[in-house]
């Protein structure tokens, strides 16, 4: 048996309660998982799904109550929010970026989320360069002349020339 704080539930066992991944112990009701400290760290942001009764698209994937101070629930929607927050969640993790957005300003947040969501689907896509690849090839584009600029290019300075000649 493995001594890890933190075991992979695929097995499910058959106990109640279990800790989660930042070691607090959390309650199994039916399907949900909620914290059983009130005491949460994400308690920044506001939660407009967590009032209304639907989580957040992110305690969705995660499946667990989304609290009122979610710090996910305004930038992961319940409708297409699980789906962008599963590949945030598997490159860096829930626990590192809900660490990230607490060292944002509120009102940066939603620039760094966009931002960690591009960062993330690149790197499931190009996991040894990530967006880098993106760059690299806007960079070959913006170096390369296309043939339509060489055609301007030329006919630009046909015109020159021809105009020159006339006076």
């Amino acid at each position: 048996m493995s001594s890890d704080p933190c075991p992979s539930n695929h097995g499910r066992p058959n106990s109640s309660a279990r800790r989660s991944r930042s070691g607090v112990p959390t309650v199994v009701v039916g399907s949900k998982r909620s914290a059983a400290s009130a005491g949460d760290n994400n308690n920044a942001g506001s939660s407009s799904a967590a009032a209304a009764g639907a989580p957040c698209g992110a305690c969705k994937f995660l499946r667990r109550k989304c609290v009122s101070g979610c710090i996910f629930a305004p930038h992961f929607g319940s409708d297409q929010g699980a789906a962008r927050f599963a590949a945030v969640h598997k490159v860096f993790g829930a626990s590192n970026v809900s660490k990230l957005l607490l060292h944002v300003p509120v009102n940066r947040r939603n620039e760094a989320v966009v931002t960690i969501s591009y960062e993330a689907q690149a790197r499931l896509s190009d996991p040894v360069l990530g967006c880098v690849s993106t760059i690299l090839t806007l960079q070959q584009q913006a170096c390369s002349p296309t043939p339509i600029l060489i055609s301007l290019a030329s006919l630009i300075l046909s015109s020159i020339i021809s105009s020159s000649l006339i006076r």
